[in-house]
């Protein structure tokens, strides 16, 4: 469902874009399509990151952590909704988002301060991808693919 208050700069994102029946209807036909349904939150408990596609440049969604952080969210919880609350807003809880036994262990490691949102994107340290090495920003390398890589991902 598109709703366009997010990229126009005149709308106001506290200004309701579909009345209650409206969003009962989009939400029922959706739910008879089996297709999910999402809504933007405004850095409450339980918010999602990176759901503006196309706000940031590749990997600049890093940036909406710290303005989660500017705005009153704790670092913490931003780095939740970049996380375990994305994964679970997917259904793919169970596989990814989260640092435990049986999950898919695709992390980003930051030197430094990981609640520190300052310049985070300019010390990712590596990048693991099924818990093994993608790419390394310390020396500046992109290992080649471990074998068993692609079991990881399933």
């Amino acid at each position: 469902m598109y709703v366009r208050g997010v990229l126009s700069p005149r709308d106001n994102p506290r200004h309701p874009q579909f009345s209650l029946d409206e969003l009962t209807v989009c939400v029922a036909e959706a739910a008879a399509n089996d297709f999910g349904v999402m809504a933007h939150a405004q850095g409450t408990p339980g918010s999602v990151t990176g759901t503006d596609s196309g706000v940031f440049d590749h990997g600049g969604n890093t940036e909406e952590l710290g303005l989660l952080a500017k705005v009153g969210m704790a670092p913490a919880d931003a780095l939740v909704a970049a996380t375990s609350s994305a994964a679970d807003s997917l259904g793919m809880g169970d596989r990814i988002g989260r640092i435990a036994p049986g999950q898919r262990a695709d992390l980003t490691i930051v030197s430094g301060d990981p609640y520190d949102f300052v310049g985070y994107r300019d010390r990712i340290a590596y990048v693991l991808r099924g818990g093994h090495v993608a790419r390394d920003y310390v020396r500046k390398s992109t290992p080649a693919p471990h074998p068993r890589a692609d079991l990881a991902r399933r």
